[in-house]
């Protein structure tokens, strides 16, 4: 090859067709992928405002801490899982509930711990605590998040 006359063409050889990002499901350009980002942009603006929310309740206080991990926990859903409806509980923990058509799952932020519940009710399943200090989501939780519809 003479480098005087070489090109990006010619080293990189395009093998795919279409946008190098077409492959990842979490850049969805579709006006539904922006209906979803704007839910999941509101829903970590109402996390944000919860310490606000337990305050006024008064419960005991939501920690920075526990707001940072519910953001990250909603930040790393996957794109193709149900978003959850946010909640405080009366000792300042952070709960996060799905509930659709694939299944219904409750979460709750204990500090860094996670308590999941798996069909809330007669029939629940209780899935280990699990410590979440942020970064992926664990399989043994994610399995039990609705996929959205």
């Amino acid at each position: 090859m003479n480098f005087a006359r070489a090109s990006f063409a010619d080293a990189m050889p395009v093998m795919v067709t279409g946008t190098p990002f077409e492959s990842y499901s979490d850049l969805d350009s579709t006006a539904a992928g922006a209906s979803e980002r704007m839910r999941r942009a509101h829903l970590l603006d109402a996390i944000r405002q919860l310490p606000a929310y337990a305050d006024a309740m008064g419960y005991p206080k939501v920690t920075p801490a526990k707001v940072r991990l519910a953001q990250d926990f909603v930040l790393r859903l996957p794109h193709n899982r149900a978003l959850p409806k946010v909640a405080v509980d009366d000792e300042g923990d952070i709960l996060m509930r799905w509930s659709g058509p694939a299944g219904k799952c409750a979460l709750t932020f204990e500090g860094s711990v996670l308590h999941m519940t798996v069909n809330p009710g007669a029939t629940s399943q209780h899935v280990e605590p699990t410590i979440y200090n942020g970064g992926y989501i664990p399989p043994g939780l994610l399995v039990h998040i609705p996929t959205r519809g």
